[in-house]
């Protein structure tokens, strides 16, 4: 497999876990303990704050972007991945508590790994080259 195949696979498989850890909350909430089910609804009582709505568009909005990016191997397409990744890890701590069910925990936990493996992909591999300002890129 070649870099850019790996690179694709890697990116292509960050989307279908996130799909899947949001369908997951959906399908599974219902196997948390009674307790958290209880907190859960409440939380979806509460009027939505505007700042974390607003911070969690935008990262979503920046990781389409950035996926964009490093899917044709433009520049900044993967330092606007490194950015989205970084804001991605940075934020959650400021923001209100949130409950995984052991599924949407998995699917999580794997985004990370994959998170890291494009990173590492992205910096330290020699599939950086393919984002060189001098070569041509293209949409194959």
């Amino acid at each position: 497999m070649t870099e850019k195949t790996t690179l694709r696979l890697l990116l292509t498989m960050v989307w279908i876990n996130l799909i899947a850890a949001v369908f997951s909350n959906i399908v599974f909430t219902d196997t948390l303990p009674q307790p958290l089910q209880l907190y859960l609804i409440e939380q979806d009582r509460q009027e939505l704050n505007l700042v974390e709505m607003i911070s969690a568009l935008s990262v979503l909005l920046a990781m389409i972007i950035a996926t964009i990016g490093v899917w044709i191997f433009k520049p900044w397409g993967r330092t606007l991945w490194l950015l989205t990744i970084i804001a991605g890890y940075l934020i959650p701590p400021y923001l209100t508590p949130t409950l995984y069910n052991g599924i949407e925990s998995y699917f999580m936990d794997f985004t990370m790994m994959l998170d890291g493996a494009i990173l590492a992909m992205l910096y330290l591999s020699s599939a950086r080259s393919l984002f060189d300002r001098n070569e041509t890129n293209s949409l194959e």
